[in-house]
């Protein structure tokens, strides 16, 4: 997590985001809702969610699209799995939202990377 530093920064917000954060490296492949994680650290989901952008300058769920994509770039640099197990594995329900998040995040399609990398 990269906390953006203000002012008004207090211990307590600064471990809740770390909590969140942690929590999202460790879980990234299972479904993770923000009613979830909000739970899991003890605030509602509004205050949660504007509490994570305002200290983090990004939304819960794009750090965890951007967590997911980082592991799905590394998984498919294995030319054995497929696509689909790829989004699969990390934690995405249907392909279409797979491949839209990833060309959102790196600028290719899951294939486009794989044939950039060589595959």
């Amino acid at each position: 997590c990269r906390l953006v530093k203000s002012p008004q920064d207090r211990r307590s917000v600064r471990l809740v985001i770390k909590k969140a954060c942690d929590y999202a490296a460790k879980h990234y492949m299972e479904e993770i809702s923000l009613t979830q994680i909000a739970a899991y650290v003890g605030l509602s989901v509004s205050h949660f969610s504007a509490l994570f952008k305002q200290h983090t300058n990004e939304s819960f769920v794009h750090y965890l699209n951007r967590i997911r994509i980082d592991k799905a770039k590394e998984l498919l640099l294995e030319p054995d799995l497929k696509i689909y197990q790829v989004a699969e594995l990390v934690g995405f329900d249907t392909i279409p939202y797979f491949n839209r998040v990833f060309k959102t995040i790196t600028g290719l399609s899951p294939n486009e990377y794989r044939k950039e990398m060589g595959l």
